[in-house]
């Protein structure tokens, strides 16, 4: 008997038909179905209804399936739970990455990533260009939110209330002669960030340096980190900014997908 075809009468060996039948069962379920009755289930099983009963009658005894009182079957609580243990695991500088490596090797520049702690910027990964610029910035460093693409494309997204409470308790203190100092100003960049979903530093934190940032999303939707791009101001013309800004996007939402955020568009 060859090797391929040992492989293949493995795989068939070893697919439990019940369990097989049960995954496919949970699978059925989206937004589009959140609700399914026992003769939808069974037709779209290509089975006869009583023959599921067993199947429908153990997930719902462990929590995966729930019925309600149009006897439709919905998913249970148990995904609720199993789904917080996976979510609480993930880390954003571990799923971030080798996503920020991909970043740096098509943009061909230096990549930051960071989040907020006490009201700061705080750089929590850096993934550098060879022969890029040598900047401030490295892992465990802080920054000034105000000032920076990252800190700005965090306050863009976070929740009115806690923007409120930041802004109140932060100085918005000078770093070169292009850093936003008045909240009117700021307030009003951060509504374009948040239409455009991308961050700018105009040399606002370090002279003759140019960033662009987008915000990563937890599973929750919450804004959680972000991870930028950064160059030569000199090199950073409008269409270098569009065409950062897009990459940066694409990574950004990749990242956050790793943590379970889902984007609704439309």
């Amino acid at each position: 008997m060859s090797a391929g075809r040992s492989e293949k009468g493995s795989e068939r060996d070893y697919l439990n038909k019940s369990l097989d039948k049960s995954l496919s069962i949970l699978d059925f379920f989206d937004s589009k179905n959140s609700k399914l009755s026992v003769t939808e289930i069974a037709r779209k099983c290509d089975t006869n209804p009583s023959s599921l009963y067993p199947i429908l009658h153990t997930l719902e005894k462990y929590g995966y399936l729930k019925r309600d009182g149009d006897k439709l079957y919905k998913l249970g609580l148990a995904f609720a739970k199993k789904g917080r243990l996976v979510l609480d695991r993930l880390s954003v500088s571990v799923e971030a990455r080798s996503e920020l490596e991909k970043l740096r090797d098509e943009a061909e520049k230096t990549v930051h990533l960071g989040c907020l702690r006490d009201n700061q910027l705080i750089y929590i990964d850096k993934v550098e260009f060879t022969g890029g610029i040598r900047m401030y910035s490295s892992p465990g460093k802080t920054a000034p939110l105000h000032a920076t693409a990252l800190g700005k494309a965090i306050l863009a997204f976070l929740p009115k209330d806690k923007l409120k409470a930041i802004l109140s308790e932060i100085d918005l203190t000078s770093c070169t002669k292009n850093t936003i100092k008045d909240r009117t100003h700021l307030l009003k960049e951060l509504d374009t960030i948040r239409k455009r979903n991308y961050a700018v530093d105009n040399e606002e934190f370090e002279e003759g340096i140019k960033c662009i940032a987008s915000p990563i999303h937890g599973h929750d939707g919450n804004v959680k980190a972000a991870v930028s791009l950064t160059g030569l101001a000199a090199q950073i013309g409008d269409e270098e900014v569009r065409r950062m800004a897009s990459l940066v996007e694409t990574i950004a939402g990749n990242i956050s997908s790793k943590l379970g955020y889902e984007c609704s568009k439309g």
